[in-house]
């Protein structure tokens, strides 16, 4: 085999290679995000996106809800954004502004383990949760 052939032969599996990323994080991944709602801080510049997602992936909550914090105009909030919020919650689900530097989440959930994850501070953003084991 020809060094020519070696390098084409390289060259291809390289590119396809990089075709089956590319079509992973643009497609694929993006299909496993749910997006449900947005809220913006009273000020405009931040916003509280929420998602539900749909598969197993090891994340921090699978098939569960989740919650990020990101810039209002930013691209992706579930690839650029901070995860303030993954679990499951039972009935009562429901997150708002409190002020511009306060989020308030609501999670009913009668079982401690179903937060999987909740940030108490986020981007200078304090994070309160309450119901979050008590069935409303």
């Amino acid at each position: 085999m020809s060094l020519r052939s070696r390098i084409l032969i390289y060259v291809l599996v390289l590119s396809s290679i990089g075709l089956g990323i590319f079509i992973y994080d643009f497609y694929i991944y993006d299909f496993y995000w749910q997006y449900v709602s947005e809220k913006d801080s009273p000020d405009k510049r931040m916003s509280i996106f929420s998602y539900q997602t749909n598969s197993d992936f090891d994340r921090h909550a699978p098939y569960g809800k989740y919650l990020f914090l990101a810039p209002k105009n930013v691209n992706d909030p579930v690839k650029n954004g901070y995860v303030i919020f993954a679990g499951y919650c039972e009935k009562l689900f429901e997150y708002e502004w409190v002020s511009n530097d306060k989020i308030s989440i609501i999670c009913s959930s009668k079982e401690t383990d179903n937060l999987r994850t909740l940030a108490m501070k986020a981007l200078g953003k304090s994070i309160t949760i309450s119901d979050a084991h008590k069935d409303p």
